[in-house]
């Protein structure tokens, strides 16, 4: 198995660091993360080790990992956001928990009247998903039109290349989080996004652009390595398979503001409308805030996509001698083989959780189903 170091590193408010813990020294530490959503740390330590964050909202802690000896790397950066105190003999225990940096977009709903390019109540963009993901977290996050309040300290956008498909934007000020639009335009254009932490710029870049890299054996194999997931070479244990058709969705309709009062439909299918004669299941998105039926594009991709995602998933724990590592072999958003009985997908690693304790490491990866 691969040989994991971890560290905590703690930066206060000014992002100065201001302690390091070695996780060895701590009973267990827990993180999950999650692609295109904010992760979660959890860890218990002596409350009077933790008096220069204690009690004190968006701590910084940045876990290090190194992987066979090689440099720290970070595996995320998480803001404490909750410390349950547990007084013992012969000392106090603090439970920590923070939340990964994605969190950020959390705290912010949409308001169009940022855009400085708003018109008749609308913010309406164009361009590749990175780019309209980009301008919506800039408008909202990083430098709004009207309300420069809204700013949140820190928070970038990284140099980056145009990535995913050509999508629309088009929405008006409402109560919807700005992190629910971003996963809809990652999603409906196919690219990623997450926010690192940069110690020497003490800025929070957020990084948008397809993460993982494709080790499926039907692109890789007989000539690089493939990443596949099965009981029969020793890379899983306690697999939960689950295939969930009860409320299938493969045929949307996506309802947009047609004129006079009427509405303009636009309808695509997945492939599973075939597997059975019965199989063709229908649902509806409403989008009044597009008029085009070229505009209805997108959401549609989105609604199947995660539609696709939601029916079929994959859940296991890797043991500690297994050929296949974390951080070795295979990393978050890969895409990757898995099978058992059977039954094989390709599959999309969708969220990782960690588990460090006396007793080792505990890796339990999250497996959705993948559709180009």
């Amino acid at each position: 198995m691969s040989e994991l170091l971890y560290q905590l590193v703690f930066y206060n408010h000014h992002r100065d660091m201001v302690d390091l813990i070695d996780a060895s020294s701590l009973s267990e530490v827990k993180y999950s993360r999650q692609l295109n959503n904010y992760g979660a740390l959890q860890f218990t330590m002596r409350a009077d080790r933790a008096k220069s964050f204690h009690s004190i909202r968006d701590v910084l802690v940045q876990l290090q990992v190194s992987v066979d000896g090689g440099p720290m790397i970070s595996e995320g950066e998480y803001l404490i956001r909750q410390s349950i105190l547990l007084p013992g003999e012969p000392y106090d225990v603090l439970i920590i928990g923070a939340v990964g940096l994605e969190h950020l977009l959390f705290r912010r709903i949409f308001l169009a009247d940022d855009d400085p390019l708003v018109a008749n109540g609308y913010s309406t963009k164009y361009d590749r998903a990175s780019e309209v993901i980009a301008s919506v977290v800039t408008d909202q996050c990083i430098a709004p039109a009207r309300r420069p309040g809204r700013a949140i300290s820190g928070l970038t956008i990284a140099p980056h290349s145009p990535s995913g498909d050509p999508i629309p934007f088009r929405e008006q000020s409402s109560e919807t989080k700005v992190l629910e639009l971003v996963k809809k335009l990652a999603t409906a254009g196919r690219t990623d996004f997450w926010i690192t932490f940069d110690a020497a710029t003490k800025t929070t870049p957020m990084i948008i652009g397809r993460r993982g890299t494709d080790r499926r054996k039907s692109t890789n194999w007989p000539l690089q390595p493939v990443c596949y997931f099965s009981p029969d070479n020793g890379s899983m244990t306690d697999p939960e398979l689950e295939q969930d058709y009860r409320e299938e969705k493969n045929t949307v309709f996506v309802f947009g503001q047609g004129p006079a009062g009427g509405r303009f439909v636009y309808g695509k299918s997945t492939p599973e409308t075939t597997v059975s004669p019965w199989n063709r299941c229908e649902f509806g998105v409403t989008a009044n805030q597009y008029t085009t039926i070229d505009d209805l594009f997108g959401e549609a991709d989105a609604a199947l996509i995660n539609a696709l995602a939601n029916q079929t998933r994959f859940s296991f724990t890797i043991p500690q001698d297994a050929p296949l590592q974390y951080l070795r072999d295979w990393f978050l958003g890969d895409l990757v083989n898995a099978g058992v009985s059977g039954v094989e997908f390709d599959m999309r690693v969708a969220g990782v959780t960690v588990t460090l304790n006396a007793e080792g490491v505990t890796v339990e990866p999250e497996l959705v189903r993948y559709q180009i």
